[in-house]
């Protein structure tokens, strides 16, 4: 089969978080040929009357969509699913819908709520209360960790407070933000993966591993520690799979909470749930993220491979669970 491997355009001062994205496309490309497939990369703009002409030309037979963002946000990414859907096409991963509800942080929590699933409090720049502790404060609707150090932990016991620091990280990032109650605690992601018919199997669970970051440092995975190799954050944040004895109903229970999110948001193919958990030992959802990072050093594929798969493996059953 031709797979058309779709990732967003890269501007010629793309920063590492974006060049990832073509580690992505280069893995999946070979995967679909040691597959038995033929896999040609494209690349989405927001033109997307030009990537409908190319995708007319190519006629392939499934495209496998990789697009994290258009245009240099997050926000535009399900622009891409929606084409295709319109055009008919088959595609690897999530819906639009899918992808526009867990790509917006407050719609996804509100729908959270809505089932009954844990996640913690919040405060967006419309709400008239707040609650004295300490928050996070994080873009709505872009990923990676993007702009989120040291200074997105904040103390606030007014609402004119808070809405200072949440001023302060739009200016300085540029983007929308919110501000999240803050869990203090232990953090996880759970990687899920379709068995078939819309069900998924929860991949063995990893822990970030905050030992090591000095006392200074706020027990978080900043966008240093997800992509600067030289900072003490990257190399003081380590994920760690193996579950101790005492654990085994959390895990349990995280990747329940996991295949839920799955079915709030029917998401498609694969996806990846983060949790914190408190010191009492209850599970918070922060985020689930519809079109995860594939590549081989990351979060995904670490957990393929501790559930005793192999990447070709994972590779297929996305492939077979977009054309089902």
């Amino acid at each position: 089969m031709h797979v058309a491997v779709l990732h967003q355009h890269l501007p010629d001062d793309a920063a590492p978080a974006e060049l990832d994205v073509l580690v992505q496309c280069e893995a999946v490309a070979k995967s679909l040929e040691r597959l038995g497939h033929r896999a040609t990369a494209l690349s989405a703009t927001l033109d997307l009357g030009k990537l409908r002409r190319q995708l007319l030309a190519l006629r392939p037979g499934l495209i496998f969509n990789l697009v994290e963002s258009l245009a240099g946000t997050d926000r535009l990414m399900s622009l891409v699913p929606l084409l295709l859907e319109s055009m008919e096409l088959p595609a690897t991963g999530s819906s639009a819908i899918a992808i526009a509800q867990t790509g917006d942080k407050l719609v996804a929590k509100r729908m959270l709520c809505d089932h009954r699933l844990p996640t913690p409090d919040w405060f967006a720049n419309d709400s008239k209360s707040v609650a004295h502790g300490g928050y996070i404060v994080k873009p709505i609707h872009e990923h990676a960790s993007r702009g989120i150090d040291g200074d997105s932990i904040v103390t606030a016991s007014t609402v004119g407070e808070l809405r200072s620091a949440i001023a302060r990280k739009n200016e300085s990032v540029g983007v929308a933000h919110f501000a999240e109650k803050f869990i203090a605690g232990r953090e996880f992601n759970l990687s899920l993966l379709s068995t078939g018919c819309g069900q998924f199997a929860a991949l063995p669970l990893a822990e970030i591993d905050f030992a090591e970051l000095p006392d200074d440092e706020p027990a978080i995975v900043g966008h240093a520690a997800k992509w600067d190799e030289s900072s003490t954050e990257y190399r003081a944040t380590p994920r760690r799979f193996g579950c101790a004895e005492n654990d085994e109903n959390l895990y349990r229970h995280i990747a329940e909470l996991g295949k839920q999110c799955a079915k709030v948001f029917s998401v498609g193919g694969y996806a990846r749930v983060d949790v914190r958990v408190d010191a009492d030992g209850n599970a918070w959802i922060l985020e689930v993220n519809a079109n995860p990072c594939l590549s081989p050093d990351a979060g995904f594929a670490a957990a393929v491979k501790e559930a005793g798969l192999t990447f070709d493996d994972a590779i297929a059953r996305i492939v077979a669970a977009a054309l089902d």
